[in-house]
């Protein structure tokens, strides 16, 4: 039983990621501890008594040459940029892979370069096109999709019982794949690849502008209030710099405001465009300045350059070992970082990149 409770806080990789698992595990409390192994319990009980555990592969097994990424649990933007990423691995290793997503994130995906086909709804699919389900989790709409539509296909489990623990989710996709693989990859191979990409990549990039994400809803890691002061020192420093702002309905007063200060010197995009457009405008850019977050995960993934600004969370839980973009890290919130310094790393960043375009 103790090996059991023990994957909630052992990825199941033959290799190394930063994750805070052993913190957690000291500092967890008997309460917390005692109802997420009830949970991870309930689970295990759940794929026995269905018939599914005994579907389950460790690696992937030969013969295999068509499978189904099973990730209908993944709703947030950053989250399923970052977990999809080792699909890379896959297609190299020859595999034809499809998956299933959730709406909300579907329109990243859904002109992907790698996966073959990319589906919302599982009853148009069939299952005996697959000969293997990766699993994206254990959570119930994912068991609940595998049990219904794909009931007799072997699976292997993605992050499996692997929950609640602070981890680098790039680095653990493509490790995670690479074990699935039969741990093909050393460690400093995988660590210098684990790099998330999204499609179409864009051919030319504008490189007079910055994508600014404004807004957000965690007071803590994603609303940063001195964007007017950054704004004041970038148009200051860098005269012909272009500014667009992006982001969602909750950054509509933000962007008024700033607007209002700024008028000839800002494009507002704020709650303008639809998920796909506002990611085909941040390909096409290239520098971003913003949160942690979704739009932030996008910015990486189209290899732009620039400064993202992190709070509580630490950035090594956030970003790949190699990209463009700088970070900023208070361990309280985003809004004690100061725009001075900011607008002094966006500007190198920037005269940078124009140096390295000449």
């Amino acid at each position: 039983m103790y090996k059991l409770f023990k994957r909630r806080y052992c990825p199941a990789i033959s290799t190394r990621i930063p994750h805070k698992a052993e913190f957690q595990l000291r500092t967890e409390n008997f309460g917390h501890k005692a109802n997420e192994n009830w949970r991870l319990l309930r689970r295990e009980l759940s794929l026995f008594f269905s018939g599914q555990k005994f579907l389950e592969c460790a690696t992937i097994p030969e013969g295999v040459r068509r499978i189904l990424w099973l990730a209908p649990s993944i709703k947030n933007i950053g989250d399923a940029i970052m977990a999809l990423s080792g699909r890379e691995l896959l297609i190299k290793a020859g595999y034809a892979v499809d998956v299933l997503l959730d709406a909300k994130v579907y329109p990243l995906f859904e002109k992907d370069e790698w996966f073959d086909q990319v589906f919302m709804d599982a009853s148009k699919m069939t299952a005996d096109n697959y000969d293997l389900i990766l699993l994206d989790s254990v959570k119930s709409i994912s068991l609940k999709t595998k049990q219904k539509y794909f009931r007799k296909t072997q699976y292997c489990h993605f992050r499996g019982h692997f929950d609640g623990v602070e981890f680098n989710w790039i680095l653990f996709s493509y490790h995670r794949i690479n074990t699935l693989l039969g741990s093909i990859h050393s460690q400093e191979q995988l660590d210098a690849i684990s790099i998330p990409v999204l499609f179409p990549k864009a051919v030319n990039k504008d490189l007079s502008r910055i994508i600014i994400a404004v807004g957000g809803e965690d007071q803590l890691r994603r609303v940063y209030d001195k964007w007017n002061i950054v704004i004041q020192g970038l148009i200051t420093k860098i005269p012909e710099i272009e500014i667009v702002l992006i982001g969602n309905a909750n950054a509509v007063d933000d962007a008024r405001a700033l607007v209002e200060q700024f008028a000839n010197n800002i494009n507002n995009q704020v709650n303008q465009l639809s998920l796909a457009e506002t990611a085909d405008l941040i390909a096409k850019s290239a520098y971003f300045a913003g949160c942690d977050g979704g739009l932030m995960h996008i910015a990486v993934a189209h290899d732009l350059a620039g400064v993202a600004l992190f709070g509580y969370f630490e950035p090594e839980y956030r970003l790949p070992l190699i990209t463009k973009i700088q970070h900023i890290y208070d361990p309280a919130t985003v809004k004690n970082m100061q725009p001075e310094i900011i607008v002094e790393q966006l500007t190198k960043v920037m005269i940078k990149g124009s140096n390295e375009n000449d």
